[in-house]
């Protein structure tokens, strides 16, 4: 054997994060893809993805997945996938690892998340997919509602994540104008949170809302502030509504058997769906304008 011959047994990998782009895939363009590697080169395990579908690939940057505070932890993929979402507000492909963000921008959260500082953002912006039950839920009741049916329970265990599939059930649907009412006003920051956190950012959606338990949070509009907001946009550019009140509250109004003027709106209008959040009765709406409303029950 030649002094010169070197053997290597094995190949040291460190755990990486990683990102690139794929020019010339049209619709991935202004997306990057992050990952994560531990057992393979960053390379190997890009072309690992890629190789069958032949697709070029760029690579953006890649770093060691360890915080760089002194600290020596590790770290995967997944908690800087949340940062990207929950903390930087950045738009995330559902089910998969890519992100509405430039290369560049991608690497610049990720030092600051390495050095476990804020995103400086604070709008909480998250995809999701459901989990099989909420989505089995979602599918039964949207198609009875396309078939005619009017009124659907769900007697969901706790921590279903009834919120979340009521919202998703309203945006497959199609639905503009939605009314959510509840027994427990001190759910409405959880129903104005979830709808900001999942739904409000990509869609065509105002939260509004006259309930006091609501009044002057950030991000919800009351139904005056709505109708001006909207009068001077053409059709396209108008924005549907998801209104939100709390039983005590309409019972108080006289347009719906109580002794106060106020909700005249609600009463006015005709909307696609109710949700009644909780124990009670499915709310009447005006009976010299019968409604074709579909009733969404959830306890």
């Amino acid at each position: 054997m030649s002094e010169t011959t070197k053997i290597r047994s094995f190949t040291h990998v460190v755990p990486m994060i990683y990102a690139y782009n794929t020019p010339g895939v049209t619709y991935h363009d202004g997306w990057t893809k992050i990952g994560y590697t531990e057992k393979q080169t960053v390379t190997k395990r890009i072309n690992q993805q890629l190789h069958t579908a032949g697709v070029k690939w760029e690579l953006a940057w890649q770093d060691n997945a360890m915080y760089k505070d002194g600290s020596g932890e590790y770290f995967t993929d997944r908690e800087f996938h949340t940062y990207l979402e929950s903390d930087a507000g950045i738009e995330r492909e559902p089910g998969t690892e890519w992100f509405k963000i430039s290369g560049l921008d991608s690497q610049n959260y990720f030092n600051r998340f390495c050095r476990r500082q804020s995103a400086e953002k604070t709008e909480k912006k998250c995809t999701y997919v459901l989990r099989k039950e909420q989505q089995e839920a979602v599918n039964i009741t949207k198609k009875y509602f396309e078939n005619g049916g009017t009124e659907f329970l769900w007697n969901a265990k706790p921590r279903f994540g009834k919120t979340l599939a009521a919202y998703d059930l309203l945006c497959d649907m199609g639905f503009s104008k939605v009314l959510i009412v509840t027994n427990r006003p001190s759910i409405a920051n959880s129903w104005a949170d979830d709808f900001h956190k999942f739904i409000g950012w990509k869609h065509q959606l105002c939260f509004v809302s006259d309930t006091d338990a609501l009044r002057d949070k950030s991000g919800v509009m009351t139904r005056n502030e709505y109708t001006k907001a909207m009068l001077p946009l053409d059709d396209y550019e108008v924005k549907g509504m998801v209104a939100f009140e709390s039983l005590q509250g309409l019972k108080g109004s006289v347009y719906f058997g109580g002794d106060y003027d106020k909700l005249k709106w609600i009463s006015d209008l005709e909307f696609d769906l109710l949700i009644v959040d909780d124990e009670g009765v499915i709310i009447g709406t005006n009976q010299k304008k019968p409604s074709k409303i579909k009733g969404l029950q959830m306890i």
